[in-house]
């Protein structure tokens, strides 16, 4: 019988064949949950560190700023691999690494200027939001591709005054 929410056989102790079910159920895992993709690097990359895809669609640091090429960030990688290699790059769920030493638990974790980084200062342009630092080592990883071209808001103040009834009228834009 097929549970409810993904359609996976149930599994009986003593069940003849129960291999095969559990098999066919690790293929749906793999079609319906993307937490984690398979990447073939094109530079070297160690666990924890933010990884995109380059021009030629092989894994590569990521890094907000001026080199499209950097970003978006796709995950964090699990583990370490150098030119050629496929390594395992996670995209949502909770994430944990000795690499990371958060301050700033329940606040927001950005990619950062440097290739392969990650910040909990917001940057005031090209901001791209990673995840939510949970405990001083662990990530809670959005799955978020989308770099905002985020602007910092002016602030236009206008000023005018008549002498004859004394009144002053201030208007302050903020855009």
């Amino acid at each position: 019988m097929a549970t409810d929410k993904y359609g996976f056989e149930n599994v009986s102790i003593g069940t003849t064949g129960w291999n095969g079910i559990i098999d066919n159920n690790t293929d749906d895992f793999d079609t319906h949950l993307h937490t984690r993709l398979l990447v073939t690097l094109e530079q070297g990359v160690g666990e924890a560190q933010t990884v995109c895809l380059g021009p030629g669609g092989k894994g590569r640091l990521a890094r907000r700023g001026s080199d499209s090429d950097r970003k978006p960030a796709l995950g964090v990688a699990i583990e370490s691999g150098i030119v050629d290699d496929e390594i395992r790059v996670q995209r949502v769920g909770p994430f944990t690494s000795t690499v990371y030493n958060f301050t700033k638990i329940g606040r927001p974790v950005y990619l950062g200027d440097t290739q392969g980084s990650v910040t909990q200062t917001r940057p005031a342009t090209d901001i791209q939001f990673i995840g939510i630092a949970t405990a001083a080592t662990t990530i809670l990883l959005g799955g978020n591709v989308m770099v905002e071209d985020y602007q910092a808001p002016s602030t236009t103040t206008t000023t005018t005054s008549t002498t004859s009834t004394t009144t002053t009228v201030t208007t302050t834009t903020t855009t």
